[in-house]
């Protein structure tokens, strides 16, 4: 019987390296986190192991325990990033296939086609009239204002999170048709209050989601859903929206304008205190981002979220590592190949063969 892999790593693949292509890793921040995990693979994949196996252990089902997972494009995300450390440290491949099993069953559970990777469909927006109600006429300065909300909260994120971590909080769900000619979309900015890396800062919300529909707008689907590609102006194409903040429908103005000011207050405060610290400070916030994210899964089953000393001392005084050259051609081969897609096709079939 001929070894095989699922069939989704192929198309997987190629979305992935469509997001990887549009990006320029040195504009990544506080640092390229691919420069760092070849450190600490071992540690990060022991890490994870222990709420994975406290779910197998369990019976649970992963719909049982999908609302303590990151989200949708968190979870996509960290598929990807998974892949590249696995081939980073030549990962045993019954570790891989378990690991990586169990996030693409989290993300099939959200997904509203078997195609997770080709769009951002969840099944929570898959029928867009019971979210349609509180949508009101876009006004010119309501479509303006909703906007810079928008801007300001991606701005926010990068700065509580950076940039490999961002999407626990920012996703972007759409086109859900409701006619011929308009769609429905979802901006979602949750777990924009982390007191657990942000004890000291003081911020009044904690969700921010905008509810939208445009009329004709073409668009292009990523991976991630914050990466989605408009081919039109978004203003322009508004035709209704709705901003909800922490489950309030806000529809004046005057509160748009006070929320939009606030929010874009604190992303230049937070990115300030970010570039402020020296490298093993700025290393050490990212273990704790990066460990955050899986915070609701490890208290599912009464583990400590926090970093462990193992993945601290991994990386401590430890410099980045080049997996690029400036002067290489970014190719869908070398992507394969550098960031763990052949890898992970070759686990699968050691695994099939076994």
């Amino acid at each position: 019987m001929p070894t095989t892999y699922p069939p989704w790593i192929d198309g997987y693949a190629k979305a992935v390296y469509k997001l990887s292509a549009s990006h320029d890793p040195s504009t990544h921040l506080p640092f390229d986190g691919f420069m760092l995990m070849p450190h600490y693979v071992p540690e990060w994949v022991s890490f994870l192991m222990g709420p994975i196996d406290a779910f197998t252990k369990s019976g649970k089902s992963i719909q049982d325990i999908i609302h303590a997972l990151p989200g949708h494009s968190s979870l996509k995300f960290n598929v990807f990033l998974l892949a590249y450390m696995f081939s980073q440290a030549k990962t045993d491949p019954e570790i891989v296939v378990k690991i990586t099993n169990f996030f693409v069953s989290a993300i099939k559970q959200r997904a509203v086609n078997e195609t997770w990777w080709a769009d951002n469909l969840i099944k929570k927006y898959q029928n867009p009239q019971q979210f349609t109600k509180h949508l009101q006429p876009a006004t010119t300065d309501t479509a303006k204002t909703a906007a810079k909300i928008s801007a300001g909260c991606g701005m926010l994120v990068h700065a509580l999170y950076n940039d490999f971590a961002t999407d626990l909080s920012f996703d972007v769900y759409g086109p859900y048709p409701i006619n011929t000619s308009e769609t429905f979309w979802v901006r979602e900015y949750q777990n924009l209050n982390p007191t657990e890396l942000w004890p000291n800062r003081a911020f009044p919300y904690t969700s921010i989601k905008i509810y939208a529909t445009y009329k004709d707008l073409d668009s292009n689907a990523h991976y991630i859903g914050c990466h989605m590609d408009y081919k039109q102006n978004l203003i322009e194409k508004l035709s209704r929206i709705n901003v909800e903040v922490d489950g309030k429908h806000i529809s004046n103005d005057e509160e748009l304008l006070k929320i939009k000011d606030t929010i874009f207050k604190s992303a230049s405060r937070e990115f300030q205190i970010c570039k402020s610290w020296n490298f093993e400070k700025q290393k050490h916030m990212w273990m704790t981002q990066m460990c955050y994210q899986f915070k609701p899964f490890f208290e599912e089953f009464n583990l400590n979220w926090q970093p462990t000393n193992q993945l601290r001392e991994a990386v401590k005084n430890k410099q980045l590592v080049q997996y690029w050259e400036d002067d290489m051609e970014f190719t869908y081969a070398w992507h394969q190949e550098a960031l763990g897609a052949n890898d992970l096709r070759e686990a699968y079939k050691k695994i099939a063969a076994s």
